[in-house]
């Protein structure tokens, strides 16, 4: 019985994480849709979202509120987001859909 027990208990947990990461994954496609060119990157700006979510900086429902998304950087291929309210260049991250490169240092990309 004890078992049985342990194995609904280790189920229900196993699910709920489930749960939470389609609340992830849809969050991230909410604020992958703000962006700049998300008809082009959308699925790229999403799954880069979702790794950032993980970080204690980031915050995905001040990025919600704040209507935050990635924006181009001037004169160059790839994009930055601020993954926290408000906006704060210590929270600002840039991605390259070319290759997926996620960095905290523009130089780096």
């Amino acid at each position: 019985m004890k078992i049985l027990a342990g194995i609904t208990i280790i189920s229900a947990a196993l699910l709920a994480g489930c749960g939470a990461s389609a609340d992830i994954e849809e969050k991230a496609n909410q604020i992958a849709a703000f962006s700049e060119d998300a008809d082009l990157h959308q699925e790229q700006f999403a799954e880069a979202i979702s790794d950032l979510s993980k970080k204690k900086s980031c915050n995905m429902e001040s990025m919600i509120e704040d209507g935050a998304g990635f924006s181009r950087v001037t004169g160059d291929s790839f994009y930055f987001i601020y993954c926290d309210s408000p906006a704060d260049i210590t929270n600002r991250w840039y991605f390259d859909p070319t290759n997926n490169k996620l960095e905290r240092v523009k130089a780096a990309i």
